[in-house]
């Protein structure tokens, strides 16, 4: 495992493990409850891989016997977190009866999706153009 008490940077903030707070490119810092934070730890020391449940409850609970509802409470609270405070380029995906995994998209990963969306807008607008030209030759044609 890497080191517990790191700062981990992701567009647009940074993680401080130790204080359990996220830093924003505003200079705003928001603070994360003691087992969100642990939460996001593991997701973040992780990030791309899937972290299993057994992993979380150890890293999160310790010593303590949970279940499976309060791993999900957690992920569910995390994810509310991130919404309340418009961090929308970190998503916690679930695995199906394995785990979690934490996907965070980078501002060029988002520009890329964004210039895919722009050309298939602008394609589509082109072939309703060109269809719309074509009916309008079509009937006066027949006039």
């Amino acid at each position: 495992m890497k080191d517990n008490h790191a700062n981990h940077i992701f567009q647009p903030a940074m993680f401080d493990s130790r204080k359990g707070s996220i830093k924003l490119s505003n200079c705003e810092e928001l603070f994360l409850e003691h087992r969100l934070k642990s939460f996001f730890e593991i997701l973040l020391i992780h990030k791309d891989d899937v972290v299993t449940r057994d992993e979380i409850m150890t890293h999160v609970w310790q010593d303590i016997i949970v279940n499976d509802t309060s791993i999900t409470k957690a992920v569910s609270d995390l994810r509310k977190f991130f919404t309340m405070n418009k961090i929308k380029n970190v998503k916690i995906r679930t695995i199906r009866k394995i785990g979690y995994q934490l996907e965070i998209e980078h501002a060029a990963e988002r520009l890329i999706k964004n210039n895919k969306l722009l050309r298939f807008s602008k394609i589509t607008g082109y072939a309703m153009l060109i269809l719309l030209a074509l009916i309008i030759l079509i009937r006066a044609a027949r006039y």
